[in-house]
């Protein structure tokens, strides 16, 4: 099985900060990188904070924001030092653009805290095609 994708009812931005913050709170992991085509065209480490990332979220963001349930995924790296499958709640954010930059916020959790988003916030599963 596949990862699967869930959705935040009736979105808009202050819907995506709580649940951001929330998932803030919550997370084993967060990753703030940041995309500048005119150096390269990989993502790399941001040159600014979460917070700071956070206060620019705005309706143009919105259509860019994820709830995945990632699936049996080999999280070296990530969440461990060696070879090892898991699956692991993923929130992320991207779109937020300062100039020329593009920046992206990834915030992991474990797959346990679905059930506790799913109680706080309307959160809804996709349902394929």
């Amino acid at each position: 099985m596949g990862d699967i994708f869930y959705e935040l009812k009736k979105k808009n931005v202050k819907k995506i900060k709580k649940v951001l913050k929330w998932a803030k709170e919550n997370s084993k992991i967060i990753k703030v990188d940041v995309l500048d085509c005119s150096k390269s065209l990989r993502r790399e480490k941001a040159d600014k904070t979460f917070d700071e990332i956070f206060d620019l979220i705005d309706k143009k963001s919105v259509g860019f924001f994820v709830i995945i349930l990632r699936k049996d995924v080999n999280v070296f790296g990530l969440f461990s030092d060696k070879f090892k499958k898991m699956d692991y709640l993923e929130i992320g954010i991207r779109s937020i653009d300062i100039g020329k930059k593009e920046y992206f916020i990834f915030i992991y959790l474990d797959k346990k805290k679905l059930e506790e988003l799913r109680k706080v916030f309307e959160v809804s599963e996709v349902e394929d095609g």
